[in-house]
């Protein structure tokens, strides 16, 4: 049993989690991309409920062989963001870091047996967050290093991301429309697994695309609600002991409706979304459901 679960866990790694192995999960900034956090100490507070019956291949039928056979489940996310900004100035941009450390939650049911795992995800520390904010646009860029958590849910593998932010005020008075676009770099897995046998070696991770969106509408200066997506793309096979895995490279897309909440002090805010996934390639396709709460001191 023990093996079966190391299996399926390296096999939901490449489908359920690519794109987000616990870390930045795809989604998760919805209508605050580019939004730039009050100065001092802020924690903002995510839960995800993301629930798939497909496991896609990569035509994006249904995979019907090996311990993804009838794949679904429910998964339960936990992130926790913790940011500072100061009143420092760099390059024109006002200069904060943040953290993310995220729990994980995981029950699976396949024809090879019901899995279930709890867990850290990996941590994520970008110590170069900069914000700038010319007129009608809002620009945020960053590089976070994907940091492994031991036995935790995750790439169990080091990474860079570089990103950025728009937030772009329309024509259209309270029209939004906000885009990040974030580029993976991962390392290697010395206790990786082979997606199509089980044995373990050296995996190293393909490189990742991140396309974030969303279009909201200001009715008032205390609530919007609009339209958030995100489109994943691996763009670089991934190998297993030198040798490249062919036809494994993940991709999906994902839209849905969200309304977002502030208080006057903008010291508080809660945002809802529900997202549904289309077009998976080599990874579950699903429903995530958002729940993300912001307080600053």
């Amino acid at each position: 049993m023990r093996h079966f679960l190391s299996f399926v866990l390296g096999v939901l790694l490449l489908l359920a989690l690519a794109g987000s192995a616990y870390a930045y999960l795809d989604g998760i900034e919805g209508f605050t991309i580019a939004e730039k956090p009050k100065q001092g100490f802020s924690i903002l507070g995510y839960s995800q409920w993301y629930h798939f019956n497909k496991a896609a291949d990569n035509d994006g039928d249904k995979v019907t062989m090996g311990p993804s056979t009838n794949l679904r489940g429910d998964i339960l996310t936990g992130p926790t963001r913790i940011v500072y900004m100061s009143d420092h100035k760099l390059l024109g941009a006002t200069w904060g870091a943040d953290v993310y450390v995220t729990t994980v939650y995981a029950k699976l049911r396949s024809d090879f047996g019901n899995p279930t795992m709890s867990a850290f995800g990996d941590v994520i520390v970008d110590p170069l967050l900069l914000y700038w904010s010319p007129r009608n646009v809002k620009i945020n860029t960053g590089l976070n290093f994907l940091i492994p958590t031991p036995d935790g849910l995750g790439y169990h593998a080091y990474g860079v991301e570089p990103f950025v932010g728009l937030a772009f005020a329309t024509s259209v008075e309270g029209l939004t429309a906000r885009a990040k676009l974030a580029y993976d770099f991962l390392g290697t897995n010395d206790a990786g697994m082979s997606p199509f046998t089980g044995a373990t070696g050296d995996f190293e991770y393909g490189q990742e695309l991140h396309l974030e969106g969303a279009l909201d509408y200001a009715f008032n200066d205390n609530f919007r609600a609009g339209v958030s997506g995100y489109a994943f793309q691996q763009t670089t096979d991934s190998e297993f002991e030198g040798q490249e895995i062919h036809d494994m490279k993940g991709r999906v897309f994902a839209l849905g409706p969200g309304v977002r909440y502030v208080t006057d002090s903008r010291k508080f805010a809660l945002e809802f979304r529900t997202l549904f996934e289309m077009g998976a390639r080599n990874k579950t396709q699903g429903i995530s459901n958002w729940i993300s709460i912001y307080i600053s001191f």
